[in-house]
Parts: C-alpha cells; sequence; structure tokens
C-alpha cells in the first residue's frame, strides 16, 4: 500500500462522507473517463453516465451520508475493499425517517477508479421500507 493510494482513498471517503444530493458531481475527479459501475440493480459505463446516475438516485432523497469501517477494509496500489454504512432519508420510504444501509466496495485504481462494485442487501435499501411490500419482503426474510 503506498502513501499515494491512501491519500486518494482518504479523499474519497471523505467525499462520500460529505456527500449531499446535490453534489454528485463532486465525485467526478475520482473516477476514470471509462470507469465501469456494478451494483446489485445497475451495470453503468462511463464516468458521465455515472454522475447522471448518481444525481438521478439522490434527486428525492433528502440526506444521505457515508461512514467506513477502517478495520474492515483492505487497501493496495491499485485496489481497494471498503466496508460502509449509508444513512438516506426518501420521504417514501418509512416515512421519511432515516435508514441505515450496511455495504461494501470493490474499487479498482489506475490511478482513478476504473471499476466500482458495491454489495448491499437491494431488500434492505428499499422493498423493505415500502409500504405492504415491505411486511412481505421482511416475512420472507424471516422465513428462511
Amino acid at each position: 500500500m503506498t502513501s499515494e493510494s491512501c491519500t486518494f482513498i482518504d479523499r474519497l471517503k471523505r467525499a462520500y462522507a460529505t456527500l449531499t444530493p446535490d453534489s454528485p458531481d463532486t465525485l467526478r475527479e475520482f473516477y476514470s473517463e471509462d470507469a465501469v459501475f456494478i451494483d446489485p440493480a445497475h451495470t453503468i459505463h462511463g464516468r458521465e453516465a455515472l454522475l447522471q446516475h448518481f444525481a438521478r438516485v439522490s434527486k428525492n432523497v433528502t440526506e444521505c451520508r457515508f461512514e467506513f469501517d477502517a478495520a474492515r477494509e483492505l487497501i493496495t496500489e491499485d485496489c481497494a475493499l471498503l466496508s460502509w454504512t449509508m444513512y438516506y432519508r426518501h420521504p417514501r420510504l418509512r416515512r421519511g425517517q432515516l435508514i441505515e444501509l450496511e455495504g461494501a466496495s470493490l474499487l479498482r485504481l489506475r490511478p482513478q477508479i476504473v471499476f466500482h462494485q458495491d454489495w448491499f442487501d437491494l431488500g434492505s435499501m428499499v422493498y423493505e421500507h415500502v409500504p405492504i411490500l415491505g411486511r412481505a419482503v421482511r416475512l420472507i426474510k424471516q422465513g428462511l
């Protein structure tokens, strides 16, 4: 792990920790032009498409921030595995109350991010907080 990669990751973590729904463009400097982003619901190619995606999904979010768990991360010169908790509010999910979601991100760096894959429980993020559907999802999870 080089100090350069740590500095980059530290700056990235600060950017995500202070992210606001109005500021997804603050992430521009971290992603390469041809970056690929994958999460449980999307595969996105290119920095501009990714920034548009971030703007679109945060449009109705009233709060969104990340906290990172340094004890559960691995950083090398060209790769980072980060563990995080996202806190967010959406007026149509859980009556606008704060929602907490745990996840992890794999980042490949050259020197900007060229590949970003997120892992999280999509049900915990969205489906469990939608009236009627949420109750069904929670019942299914309890039955497993």
